[in-house]
């Protein structure tokens, strides 16, 4: 997601489709920095119903801040 902070202080309209590039490259930068220092991105809850949180009534302040794309293999503490 990328959003203009100078215009969108709430970062509610997400611009990342109008910017491809910008954020091909800030995502790609992020990932770098993540390898780095070892972050975990959390894995997709395999019960989520895409239907239910669609319904609920906060989905419009919600769906903001949608999840990575992609996956990773679960580490050992996760198991």
């Amino acid at each position: 997601m990328l959003f203009d902070l100078t215009d969108d202080m709430g970062e509610v309209h997400n611009i990342a489709a109008t910017y491809p590039e910008e954020h091909r490259r800030l995502y790609d930068e992020m990932m770098e920095y993540f390898d780095k220092v070892g972050a975990r991105i959390p894995k997709q809850n395999p019960n989520y119903d895409a239907a239910i949180y669609r319904d609920s009534k906060e989905y419009d302040k919600r769906i903001q801040w949608g999840p990575f794309a992609g996956s990773r293999p679960l580490e050992e503490d996760e198991k």
